[in-house]
């Protein structure tokens, strides 16, 4: 019975602490601005709506309008996965944004690849989306400032 309640406390331990290193659910919460001024700022909701801004002051954004942005995490998986739901009128599009980890107040985000379907070099219009496995590669870095 000792045995058994050390081991559960073990895997406690390592899901609790790696939750803390790589980020969870509520941690993303919260408005983040772009390192490099071309990401701009991300704006992540407790509704889990999502708000893209070229600028923190900045009064047009991309997802408060007839196109609306929502956002989901995967952080069963290591690393963490993020998802933009992508809503106009009755169509919705899921689509991988690319892995993520959060580290002192800095969300860092690697992109998925997106590759095209083509027929003789013509695009066909379908989209296939892989998210990378590690952090090895171009990264987006966000500073949290609310």
């Amino acid at each position: 019975m000792g045995n058994q309640v050390k081991h559960i406390l073990i895997v406690l331990i390592l899901i609790i602490s790696s939750t803390h290193v790589y980020g969870g659910v509520d941690e993303i919460v919260g408005t983040w601005k772009g390192t490099d001024p071309k990401d701009g700022v991300l704006i992540f909701r407790n509704d889990y709506s999502l708000e893209i801004k070229r600028d923190i002051n900045e009064t047009d954004s991309v997802g408060t309008g007839k196109v609306k942005f929502k956002w989901e995490t995967i952080t069963e998986v290591n690393p963490n996965q993020l998802y933009f739901i992508i809503s106009l009128d009755e169509k919705t599009q899921r689509i991988p944004f690319g892995i993520y980890k959060i580290n002192n107040n800095k969300l860092i985000i690697r992109q998925s690849k997106e590759y095209h379907k083509s027929l003789g070099g013509i695009d066909m219009g379908v989209s296939r989306y892989e998210l990378h496995k590690n952090f090895k590669g171009i990264l987006k870095v966000f500073i949290k400032i609310k």
